[in-house]
């Protein structure tokens, strides 16, 4: 199928400006962001997700802010532009999952943190596993995520009295800890508690444990989304094409050096005070 390199798509969650270059090579979808980008290796007939990011937004030539469901009928637009492009397209999208977000910690510090041990630790599954099913790509590397998954659902690899790397933090998560008999039972608990704030919570932690529940093998970055498991997104070519605003923050790279002994001072607690009282308010 013949595309326009450059157009606009209306879909259902908004209107994207899309951009096909080097000759159907490369595919982006967003607006004054390209937030998603797909390339095409000609010569193999194989596709990547290059990349996928919202953080900045920027995404839907309206100034939507893109989220949720939004983002993924974004990235399968981009998945449907790519088959019709090249139906005959190697079904299996590569892509490396080594994204991060920005997390900004109590002492006003913005860090960033791997999505991909995020949503390990606190779901179980990668981003990509959950709302794309996405697969490992080497199927021999499979033992080394179902090692993670055993290790987190088992009370033999659960610390009742782990050390949450700061004093306030020990104070706000034991209890949860002590209620719990795994890690997925205590990241359950912890993530209705604390989800909109959960990484600052996390980020003094979250590392070390990252490291103890993947003792067995690191869990690799390269995995494959199917095609044929990915919905045909309907859209319309409009010439509308209103700009939205950019927005951009700087982040940090996690230094362990840096923040060796700056956790146990960090004060948790204000704003656990402020929780704890707008919870209770009427």
């Amino acid at each position: 199928m013949s595309l326009p390199s450059k157009f606009v798509a209306q879909t259902d969650s908004g209107l994207f400006q899309i951009k096909i270059t080097n000759g159907g090579e490369v595919i982006n979808v967003g607006a004054t962001n390209y937030c998603v980008q797909i390339t095409h290796n000609h010569r193999e007939n194989k596709a990547s997700l290059s990349w996928l990011e919202t953080e900045k937004g920027g995404c839907e030539l309206t100034g939507k802010s893109i989220h949720g469901k939004d983002t993924i009928m974004m990235v399968d637009l981009g998945f449907t532009i790519l088959r019709q492009l090249y139906n005959n397209v190697n079904p299996l999208v590569e892509l490396r999952d080594s994204s991060k977000f920005t997390c900004k910690l109590p002492n006003g510090t913005k860090e960033s943190i791997s999505n991909m041990q995020y949503n390990l630790l606190t779901t179980g599954q990668t981003y990509y596993q959950r709302l794309f099913g996405a697969k490992l790509k080497y199927l021999g590397t499979q033992s080394a995520y179902d090692n993670f998954v055993k290790f987190r659902n088992s009370s033999d690899h659960f610390d009742k009295e782990y050390d949450f790397r700061n004093d306030d933090l020990n104070d706000i998560l034991r209890p949860l800890a002590h209620q719990s008999n795994t890690w997925a039972e205590f990241f359950d608990k912890f993530y209705k508690e604390y989800r909109r704030e959960s990484c600052k919570y996390m980020y003094p932690w979250f590392h070390n444990l990252y490291g103890y529940l993947t003792q067995m093998g690191a869990i690799p970055t390269d995995w494959n989304i199917n095609l044929d498991e990915r919905p045909i997104i309907e859209y319309t070519i409009t010439k509308k094409n209103n700009n939205a605003k950019n927005t951009t923050r700087k982040t940090y790279e996690y230094n362990p050096k840096v923040w060796a002994g700056g956790f146990r001072n960090m004060s948790y607690r204000n704003r656990r005070q402020r929780t704890t009282k707008k919870r209770h308010s009427k």
